[in-house]
Protein backbone atom coordinates (compact mmCIF):
# COMPACT_ATOMS: atom_id res chain seq x y z
CA UNK A 1 0.00 0.00 0.00
CA UNK A 2 1.46 3.04 -1.22
CA UNK A 3 1.00 6.17 1.85
CA UNK A 4 0.69 9.71 0.43
CA UNK A 5 1.56 12.86 2.82
CA UNK A 6 -1.74 14.44 3.77
CA UNK A 7 -1.56 17.91 1.34
CA UNK A 8 -4.59 19.08 2.47
CA UNK A 9 -3.61 19.82 5.88
CA UNK A 10 -1.63 23.16 5.27
CA UNK A 11 -3.22 26.13 5.57
CA UNK A 12 -1.34 27.95 2.99
CA UNK A 13 -2.16 25.51 0.05
CA UNK A 14 -3.25 27.40 -3.44
CA UNK A 15 -6.15 26.02 -4.96
CA UNK A 16 -3.43 24.15 -7.73
CA UNK A 17 -1.89 22.68 -5.35
CA UNK A 18 -4.71 21.11 -3.92
CA UNK A 19 -5.88 19.97 -7.06
CA UNK A 20 -2.76 18.75 -7.60
CA UNK A 21 -3.03 16.71 -4.16
CA UNK A 22 -6.17 15.09 -5.11
CA UNK A 23 -5.35 14.06 -8.62
CA UNK A 24 -2.40 12.37 -7.07
CA UNK A 25 -4.32 10.73 -4.76
CA UNK A 26 -6.74 9.63 -7.21
CA UNK A 27 -4.06 8.73 -9.75
CA UNK A 28 -2.30 6.37 -6.14
CA UNK A 29 -5.72 4.46 -5.59
CA UNK A 30 -6.69 3.83 -9.22
CA UNK A 31 -2.97 2.40 -10.16
CA UNK A 32 -3.42 0.65 -7.01
CA UNK A 33 -7.18 -0.40 -7.75
CA UNK A 34 -8.96 -3.39 -7.92
CA UNK A 35 -12.29 -2.55 -9.82
CA UNK A 36 -15.74 -4.21 -7.96
CA UNK A 37 -18.32 -4.58 -10.67
CA UNK A 38 -21.16 -6.66 -10.12
CA UNK A 39 -23.64 -7.07 -13.57
CA UNK A 40 -26.39 -8.74 -11.57
CA UNK A 41 -26.65 -5.71 -9.25
CA UNK A 42 -25.38 -2.91 -11.76
CA UNK A 43 -23.27 -1.51 -9.44
CA UNK A 44 -19.03 -0.54 -9.34
CA UNK A 45 -16.69 0.96 -7.54
CA UNK A 46 -12.84 1.01 -7.44
CA UNK A 47 -11.11 -0.35 -4.11
CA UNK A 48 -7.82 -0.01 -3.55
CA UNK A 49 -5.59 -3.14 -3.40
CA UNK A 50 -5.72 -5.18 -0.24
CA UNK A 51 -9.59 -4.14 0.30
CA UNK A 52 -11.53 -6.99 1.57
CA UNK A 53 -13.89 -7.83 -1.22
CA UNK A 54 -16.58 -10.71 -0.60
CA UNK A 55 -20.05 -11.52 -2.51
CA UNK A 56 -22.49 -14.28 -2.39
CA UNK A 57 -25.70 -15.39 -2.68
CA UNK A 58 -28.90 -16.86 -1.21
CA UNK A 59 -32.32 -17.69 -2.57
CA UNK A 60 -33.12 -14.01 -1.80
CA UNK A 61 -30.65 -12.32 -4.03
CA UNK A 62 -26.91 -11.35 -4.46
CA UNK A 63 -24.56 -9.36 -2.00
CA UNK A 64 -21.08 -7.53 -2.09
CA UNK A 65 -19.06 -5.89 0.28
CA UNK A 66 -15.75 -4.03 0.56
CA UNK A 67 -13.70 -2.86 3.23
CA UNK A 68 -11.06 -1.39 3.63
CA UNK A 69 -9.15 1.30 5.50
CA UNK A 70 -8.18 5.26 4.14
CA UNK A 71 -5.12 6.05 6.52
CA UNK A 72 -5.04 9.52 4.79
CA UNK A 73 -7.99 10.40 5.86
CA UNK A 74 -8.74 8.24 8.95
CA UNK A 75 -11.66 6.58 7.27
CA UNK A 76 -12.85 3.16 7.30
CA UNK A 77 -15.39 2.62 4.00
CA UNK A 78 -17.82 -0.19 3.96
CA UNK A 79 -19.46 -0.82 0.90
CA UNK A 80 -22.93 -3.32 0.98
CA UNK A 81 -24.47 -3.36 -2.15
CA UNK A 82 -27.72 -5.87 -2.51
CA UNK A 83 -29.97 -7.42 -4.91
CA UNK A 84 -33.50 -8.77 -3.55
CA UNK A 85 -35.55 -10.69 -5.47
CA UNK A 86 -38.73 -9.38 -4.85
CA UNK A 87 -41.10 -8.18 -7.35
CA UNK A 88 -43.74 -4.95 -6.67
CA UNK A 89 -41.08 -3.22 -5.25
CA UNK A 90 -40.43 -2.19 -2.08
CA UNK A 91 -43.97 -1.55 -0.93
CA UNK A 92 -43.81 1.91 0.35
CA UNK A 93 -41.74 5.25 -0.98
CA UNK A 94 -38.18 5.26 -1.14
CA UNK A 95 -37.85 7.98 1.41
CA UNK A 96 -39.67 5.45 4.11
CA UNK A 97 -37.66 2.73 3.53
CA UNK A 98 -34.41 4.57 4.45
CA UNK A 99 -36.51 6.31 7.36
CA UNK A 100 -36.81 3.04 8.49
CA UNK A 101 -33.54 1.86 8.16
CA UNK A 102 -32.02 4.93 9.83
CA UNK A 103 -34.19 3.66 12.66
CA UNK A 104 -33.12 0.94 12.79
CA UNK A 105 -29.47 1.61 13.00
CA UNK A 106 -30.18 4.43 15.50
CA UNK A 107 -31.60 1.58 17.96
CA UNK A 108 -28.71 -0.33 17.33
CA UNK A 109 -25.96 1.80 17.37
CA UNK A 110 -27.83 4.08 20.79
CA UNK A 111 -27.54 7.07 19.17
CA UNK A 112 -29.77 9.74 17.03
CA UNK A 113 -28.51 11.25 14.00
CA UNK A 114 -26.53 13.85 14.29
CA UNK A 115 -28.56 16.03 11.61
CA UNK A 116 -31.58 15.03 9.61
CA UNK A 117 -31.51 12.66 6.69
CA UNK A 118 -30.63 14.70 3.71
CA UNK A 119 -30.61 13.63 -0.17
CA UNK A 120 -27.54 14.23 -2.43
CA UNK A 121 -27.88 14.15 -6.69
CA UNK A 122 -24.85 12.27 -7.81
CA UNK A 123 -24.97 10.63 -11.69
CA UNK A 124 -28.55 11.72 -11.89
CA UNK A 125 -29.86 9.78 -9.15
CA UNK A 126 -31.06 10.59 -5.66
CA UNK A 127 -28.82 9.44 -2.76
CA UNK A 128 -30.16 9.62 0.74
CA UNK A 129 -27.19 10.18 3.35
CA UNK A 130 -27.49 10.56 7.55
CA UNK A 131 -24.71 10.90 9.83
CA UNK A 132 -24.18 10.02 13.07
CA UNK A 133 -21.72 10.87 16.01
CA UNK A 134 -20.25 9.64 18.80
CA UNK A 135 -20.71 5.79 17.88
CA UNK A 136 -18.93 3.39 20.35
CA UNK A 137 -16.91 1.50 17.60
CA UNK A 138 -15.50 -2.30 18.83
CA UNK A 139 -12.24 -0.67 19.79
CA UNK A 140 -13.76 1.52 22.56
CA UNK A 141 -13.52 4.37 20.39
CA UNK A 142 -16.43 6.80 19.97
CA UNK A 143 -16.05 7.50 15.67
CA UNK A 144 -18.72 9.50 13.46
CA UNK A 145 -20.03 7.71 10.71
CA UNK A 146 -21.99 9.16 7.84
CA UNK A 147 -24.22 6.96 5.65
CA UNK A 148 -24.92 6.95 1.94
CA UNK A 149 -27.79 4.71 0.80
CA UNK A 150 -29.05 4.40 -3.02
CA UNK A 151 -32.38 2.38 -3.54
CA UNK A 152 -33.68 1.27 -7.16
CA UNK A 153 -36.79 -0.41 -7.66
CA UNK A 154 -36.15 -2.95 -10.87
CA UNK A 155 -39.58 -4.78 -11.75
CA UNK A 156 -38.85 -8.17 -10.10
CA UNK A 157 -36.22 -7.18 -7.92
CA UNK A 158 -35.04 -4.29 -5.45
CA UNK A 159 -31.33 -3.15 -5.22
CA UNK A 160 -30.03 -1.41 -2.24
CA UNK A 161 -26.13 -0.20 -1.95
CA UNK A 162 -24.98 1.12 1.26
CA UNK A 163 -21.85 3.17 1.69
CA UNK A 164 -20.65 4.00 5.33
CA UNK A 165 -17.50 6.28 6.08
CA UNK A 166 -16.27 5.34 9.92
CA UNK A 167 -14.40 8.43 10.82
CA UNK A 168 -11.81 8.02 13.41
CA UNK A 169 -12.14 12.00 14.39
CA UNK A 170 -15.83 11.55 14.74
CA UNK A 171 -16.68 13.47 12.19
CA UNK A 172 -20.13 13.65 9.64
CA UNK A 173 -18.69 14.54 6.13
CA UNK A 174 -20.17 17.18 4.06
CA UNK A 175 -21.81 16.38 0.36
CA UNK A 176 -18.91 18.62 -0.86
CA UNK A 177 -16.61 15.63 0.93
CA UNK A 178 -18.78 12.66 0.00
CA UNK A 179 -18.78 13.79 -3.61
CA UNK A 180 -14.95 14.12 -4.01
CA UNK A 181 -14.72 10.82 -2.11
CA UNK A 182 -17.24 9.04 -4.78
CA UNK A 183 -15.00 10.35 -8.19
CA UNK A 184 -11.77 8.83 -6.36
CA UNK A 185 -13.58 5.47 -5.96
CA UNK A 186 -15.46 6.06 -9.39
CA UNK A 187 -18.11 4.81 -7.27
CA UNK A 188 -21.75 4.12 -9.88
CA UNK A 189 -24.96 3.37 -8.38
CA UNK A 190 -25.96 2.24 -11.64
CA UNK A 191 -23.45 0.37 -14.14
CA UNK A 192 -23.92 -2.22 -17.27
Amino acid sequence: MVVIPNLFIFPNMTRSKFFVGAFLLALTLSAGADVVLDRSIEFSVDAPKGAKINSGSSTKGNFVTVDFTDTVRREALQIQAYRVEKSGGFGEPIPSVFSKFVAGMSKQMGTAPAKPIRTLSYQGHTLYVVSHLGVNNTAGLRVGMTTVAFFAERGSWNKMITLIFISLDNVALTDEQLLKRFAVLKYKPVAT
